[in-house]
């Protein structure tokens, strides 16, 4: 698999020379990674903190989001193997937090 760029990733704002908005680019501190356009539905840009800025700023915290998925899978197997090796213990049964971790991973990782 192909490694993502590594973050910390954040969000910085860059302006239309003629005032029609924002574009919002996810970067590190050397490389864009992606834009976040305001594309104005209704003719007008939104006022104040829109829809593009979070969706920017729950982009650019993508990094860190995946690696706590995977260390939340990791501890919960590392906890399931653990309660395994117990006498008359067959594990630890996995919840639907953990089942989701595992689906995000595996989209993200290329594997669904």
């Amino acid at each position: 698999m192909t490694t993502h760029t590594p973050g910390p990733w954040q969000v910085e704002p860059w302006h239309y020379r003629d005032e029609r908005g924002t574009v919002l680019t996810i970067c590190t501190d050397r490389d864009a990674i992606a834009q976040v356009c305001d594309l104005w539905r209704g003719g007008e840009p939104d006022e104040g903190e829109g829809e593009q800025t979070v969706n920017a700023r729950l982009i650019a915290a993508a990094p860190g989001m995946y690696d706590a998925l995977r260390e939340l899978v990791a501890e919960f197997d590392a906890r399931d193997r653990r309660a395994a090796e117990e006498p008359g213990c067959g594990g630890i049964n996995e919840t639907g937090g953990v089942a989701l971790a595992r689906t995000i991973l595996a989209r993200i990782e290329g594997d669904q």
